[in-house]
């Protein structure tokens, strides 16, 4: 399991301009600094969990598609305060889930990050693009795009989650559990 955060703009890093070109404009929502945070999961068999979205905020925003957990999960280190039976109740109840990291495992318990993140956000990214390019969204009174909606963007994500093949899962963790083993070493 492993957050990732992911920008409400995903403009890429290419563009195609005019060789000599001063400036390239590029089109955006004017939100290249507002995030939000996906939780993505999967077993050793290769089996992807369903996602998790963490928006900032206190209400859950409306119309969030029903695949998308919407429990608050806190993952913390296994430094000994986080462990104490005050810290667990403070987050006992419906809506959170707590973990904890197994101590010195924290850098090698990130299977995620080593090769399913990148291609995760790269297909995130493809969604967004053809959003911007379809033109189908709101301005601002000011007249800049609004960004997309929590559920446009929940629904991106599902289908960008579903679009990751087990056999790329599968392969990062058999790779994971080889790196542990030699890392252990």
């Amino acid at each position: 399991m492993d957050e990732t955060p992911i920008f409400f703009d995903m403009v890429g890093n290419t563009t195609i301009e005019v060789k000599g070109s001063k400036t390239v404009e590029i089109r955006s929502t004017e939100n290249n600094k507002n995030r939000f945070t996906c939780v993505l999961t999967v077993l050793a068999d290769g089996t992807k969990l369903p996602p998790m979205v963490i928006f900032k905020g206190k209400c859950l925003p409306p119309n969030l598609p029903s695949e998308i957990i919407k429990k608050s999960l806190l993952v913390l280190d296994s430094f000994k305060a986080h462990k104490t039976p005050q810290i667990k109740l403070a987050f006992k109840d419906e809506n959170s889930n707590l973990a904890v990291t197994p101590g010195r495992l924290t850098s090698i318990v990130q299977p995620l990050d080593v090769c399913l993140n990148k291609p995760f956000k790269d297909r995130l990214r493809v969604k967004w693009c053809q959003w911007m390019a379809v033109g189908n969204f709101d301005l601002t009174k000011g007249g800049n795009i609004k960004k997309p909606g929590y559920n446009v963007i929940c629904n991106w994500i599902l289908e960008a989650w579903d679009s990751i093949p087990k056999e790329m899962v599968l392969k990062n963790v058999v790779f994971q559990i080889l790196w542990m083993e030699w890392k252990i070493i």
